[in-house]
């Protein structure tokens, strides 16, 4: 065991590697170790991503419970409702109708945020059936995504060392057909109400959002 996570180690750079021979050094096994350092990135984000699940979201918008939104019917609505409570509309109101309604408002704009997020959107429908999607309980990833992972950060860590701007245009158009594809089989598992496949592609969906938004992330900077 020692010496596959030796052989993992090895395909890691700078930070990465020593974050997870670190971890690794305690004798848990490989697949452990790599969930371990994924996880952590999914514990970052678990405020943001199930803030409001106590509500239904789709409700709010009059849409369809699923997966697949109509973007421009829930651009629309987002609007109209924001006009509604817009602070215009309450300069001679209370200060207890002005406190509700800027409420309300924050409400929408928290709905509309996740709605229109296919990640935070997969979350929200997986909360709504008492699932939480980044349980920190349940670190568990396949293998070969965790594998294909790090062959993902070691691409990024090499176009950066290269400075390979066309390669990273590559790799944010393979991550945006991935997290297509994985919405995909979420949306599908998720109406054959087949919830424990659905919670692991949401978290899958959720690793390539992240890399992908790192990958876009460096092509702005030198764009600059």
């Amino acid at each position: 065991m020692r010496k596959h996570v030796a052989a993992v180690v090895s395909r890691l750079r700078f930070s990465q590697a020593q974050r997870l021979d670190s971890l690794c050094r305690s004798g848990s096994a490989a697949t452990g170790c790599l969930t371990n350092i994924m996880s952590r990135q999914s514990r970052s984000d678990k405020q943001s991503l199930t803030a409001g699940t106590r509500m239904n979201f789709f409700n709010t918008f009059d849409v369809p419970v699923a997966f697949t939104v109509d973007t421009a019917l829930l651009s629309a609505r987002y609007r109209d409702l924001q006009t509604v409570v817009h602070p215009d509309r309450f300069v001679n109101a209370t200060e207890t109708e002005k406190r509700a309604a800027m409420g309300r408002s924050v409400d929408i704009n928290e709905a509309y945020n996740t709605l229109k997020d296919p990640v935070r959107r997969a979350m929200h429908l997986l909360s709504l059936v008492s699932i939480d999607g980044l349980d920190e309980k349940n670190t568990t990833m396949p293998a070969d995504f965790l594998m294909e992972q790090i062959d993902w950060r070691e691409a990024l860590a090499d176009a950066h060392l290269k400075e390979d701007e066309d390669r990273l245009e590559e790799m944010s158009s393979e991550l945006a057909s991935t997290l297509a594809s994985l919405g995909d089989t979420f949306d599908a598992a998720y109406r054959g109400e087949h919830t424990s496949v659905a919670t692991t592609l949401a978290r899958k969906m959720r690793f390539v959002q992240k890399l992908s938004e790192e990958v876009d992330s460096a092509l702005a900077d030198w764009e600059q």
